[in-house]
Order: C-alpha cells, then structure tokens, then sequence
C-alpha cells in the first residue's frame, strides 16, 4: 500500500483512471450485509482521497467469486479516477458473465471512454528525472502508446 502513493504523486495532477485488483473488502464497495472490512482497506481510501480518486466502479456489484464450498462473491476489483476524468467513463459495468475476463477467476471491469477532442490538452509531464524512476523498484515499467482519436 505505501508503494501506491508515490506512483500517484508521479501521475497526479494529470488525469488518472485506475484499475485495481485491491484483494480488500470495505462497505463502500462491498455488497450490503457483507460483513468482513480489512483494516488496510481504510489505508487505501485515505490514499484515493489523498491523491483526490473517486471511486468510479459500481459498490456492491461482486467482481469475485471464492473457491470456497459456498462460492461467497465480493467486490475486490475497483475502478478509482480523479475528477476531471469521471464522466469520461460512459460505460463502468462489470461483466459478471466472464465473457471479457480472459481465465481469471475475477470478473472484469469493462469501461467505455468518450474522451474529449484534446485529452491530453492540459497534460503536465514530470521532469525527466522523476519519469526515470521506479517507485515500485523491482517491478518493470511498462508503457503503451495509444492513439487518441476525437469522439464526434
């Protein structure tokens, strides 16, 4: 968990969606009567909040079903973007039929974006030094380059 507030002091204050297999239950997502709240899952809502995230998935729709005799479902994934990006999310629905979750055990989240004509308009790049360097460490870093086409 304190790996995750410097990867989003790197990204903020530029527009971030976030998703996130959290493995932690609270009832601002969970399913109501859903009784279990991790302590950590306290840490991760005051880090959101800290970085200014709101949640963007669905509470309470389950995106994980246990391997347990009862098959008990829980929200673990979630979805988190800051407020200029949220209503760029059209579409933030779970498949809970498991048609786009390519053989894993937890159901995806399935987002549709309608980005503006210039996304990246107001996009404030970090200083090569601080782009260079990985909170994670051991983790390597991956980048996708995607091509932003206007939504008309």
């Amino acid at each position: 968990m304190g790996q995750l507030m410097p990867i989003l002091g790197e990204l903020r204050p530029n527009p971030v969606l976030l998703g996130m297999d959290s493995d932690l239950h609270h009832p601002m997502w969970n399913s109501l009567g859903y009784a279990h709240t991790h302590r950590e899952s306290e840490d991760l809502i005051s880090i959101m909040n800290t970085a200014g995230l709101l949640l963007r998935s669905k509470a309470g729709v389950p995106t994980f079903t246990s391997n347990n005799a009862q098959g008990s479902q829980t929200t673990v994934d979630l979805q988190w973007t800051s407020p200029e990006c949220y209503d760029w999310a059209t579409t933030c629905v779970t498949d809970t039929q498991f048609k786009h979750s390519h053989f894993s055990d937890h159901m995806a989240i399935l987002t549709e974006l309608d980005l503006p004509a210039n996304p990246l308009e107001n996009f404030k790049p970090k200083p090569e030094t601080q782009l260079g360097q990985n909170p994670l460490g051991k983790i390597p870093r991956y980048t996708e380059y995607i091509t932003l086409q206007p939504h008309h």
